[in-house]
């Protein structure tokens, strides 16, 4: 399934018809090359002439028009100045954008607002990423997260393009970023679910975020995508699953090795969808030790002796 484009006005200005002309051509060629290299679909692009300092200028008030006729949900501008010399000005328009919906982005990337060609940078924070399961979403009752709905392309870009939005926004707080993040897909649509324990938020500033950029980027609570999207009984308790004993203690040490045995354990079980999780998991760690905890946390770990000696007793019961 493709990812609807965002649909971009694109918006020129000079100040007076002495600048006109090759001015706006170069500034609007600019702006298409943006929108092209990201994904926008431009429904409209406007000229204007007239000073800085004022905002009552025909072309600004055809932006505005649109907006409110909603038609539009990226505006793109060469430079904040484009649309006020006056910062307060320019704020206040930002603001009235963002209040319908809009969110606007400059080629200069000299705006307040977050940029979406952010999204392009590949992202190198450190973030504990890995997909899950919707099995395994569904327990997860007890937590809370921001759920983002199909996303395309570089996933890891995302993560830094919502990272970057939400610092500049004021909405992650003292250098506090999303470092948990998982990956899950349903209804044919790839889904990021941004982990909120230990990230400093703004709640409030984050609940009008989701609201404004909804068209956007679709975000839900997973609280309520849960029993939404997936009928998940958010007053049922999760039932725990037992995990298989494994016999790894005595075996040999190479990883490999241990993700085979561990890995047909988890099949003998009928868990082959786990056995695929903790094997993307395990071979995309840091370390040995952690692989090992990986692993730990899908079979009861046990020694290859008893193992042994449980199978032994087995066959004399059975003989007998």
């Amino acid at each position: 399934m493709s990812k609807k484009k965002i649909t971009a006005v694109v918006y020129c200005r000079v100040g007076s018809n002495d600048q006109a002309g090759i001015a706006l051509e170069s500034q609007q060629k600019r702006l298409e090359l943006r929108a092209k290299e990201a994904g926008f679909k431009i429904v409209d692009i406007i000229w204007d002439m007239g000073t800085g300092s004022s905002m009552e200028r025909p072309g600004w008030r055809a932006v505005l028009g649109a907006a409110r006729q909603r038609k539009m949900q990226a505006l793109l501008v060469d430079s904040s100045s484009r649309i006020s010399r006056n910062y307060q000005h320019c704020q206040n328009e930002l603001r009235r954008l963002g209040e319908l919906g809009v969110l606007s982005y400059s080629h200069k990337n000299d705006l307040f607002m977050a940029q979406i060609p952010r999204m392009a940078i590949k992202t190198g924070g450190g973030t504990d990423m890995r997909k899950i399961s919707t099995e395994e979403l569904c327990t997860m009752k007890d937590v809370e997260g921001l759920v983002i709905q199909d996303c395309g392309g570089d996933l890891s870009a995302w993560v830094e393009g919502i990272n970057s939005m939400l610092t500049e926004q004021g909405i992650l707080r003292n250098g506090s970023v999303f470092q948990n993040v998982s990956v899950f897909e349903h209804g044919g649509r790839t889904n990021l679910l941004f982990h909120m324990d230990g990230v400093d938020l703004d709640m409030g500033k984050l609940a009008m975020w989701r609201i404004v950029t909804y068209i956007q980027f679709s975000g839900t609570w997973l609280s309520d995508y849960l029993p939404e999207q997936l009928g998940v009984n958010m007053d049922e308790k999760p039932q725990q699953k037992e995990k298989p004993s494994c016999p790894l203690i005595g075996q040999d040490g190479n990883i490999f090795n241990l993700m085979g045995i561990a890995s047909r354990t988890l099949k003998e079980n009928s868990l082959a969808d786990q056995a695929a999780e903790m094997w993307d998991r395990v071979t995309s760690s840091g370390s040995y030790g952690e692989a090992l905890c990986i692993i730990g946390e899908y079979v009861n770990i046990t020694s290859a002796e008893d193992a042994q000696e449980q199978s032994s007793s087995f066959e004399m019961k059975q003989s007998n």
